[in-house]
């Protein structure tokens, strides 16, 4: 899919939707570390806080490809390696991301809410 606004500097070109998701990405990141400065509650040390990251990663990257595969059935018979390497789902990302959290939390016996601060963030995403 080509997003249909360029913004040309010098030689260059850059999609303005590039431009625009980086935006939301940094902002969202930036709000979540002032949310976490004045309002964290909790504190979770930093080994359990990477393990909770990286259940949200590989999580969000499952469910994102597992809930395309059910969408899309037909599509995975015509060209699975096309299927495999396009065609995610923002709601199988985030249902996959919140399952992969919770599989990180039961692991590092973690019984109270950590996504609090992260939901105003994911707004600006």
């Amino acid at each position: 899919m080509n997003f249909p606004i360029e913004f040309h500097i010098s030689s260059f070109n850059i999609s303005a939707h590039f431009i625009f998701e980086s935006l939301g990405y940094i902002i969202g990141f930036r709000y979540y570390k002032y949310l976490r400065s004045n309002f964290a509650q909790n504190e979770i040390s930093i080994d359990k806080n990477l393990w909770l990251i990286t259940g949200c990663i590989f999580g969000a990257a499952l469910g994102s490809k597992l809930l395309n595969i059910l969408d899309a059935q037909e599509f995975t018979k015509l060209n699975f390696l096309n299927f495999f390497l396009g065609g995610k789902t923002i709601v199988g990302g985030f249902i996959g991301g919140w399952a992969g959290v919770e599989v990180a939390k039961y692991f590092n016996q973690i019984k109270f809410s950590t996504g609090d601060l992260f939901v105003l963030s994911l707004i600006h995403i």
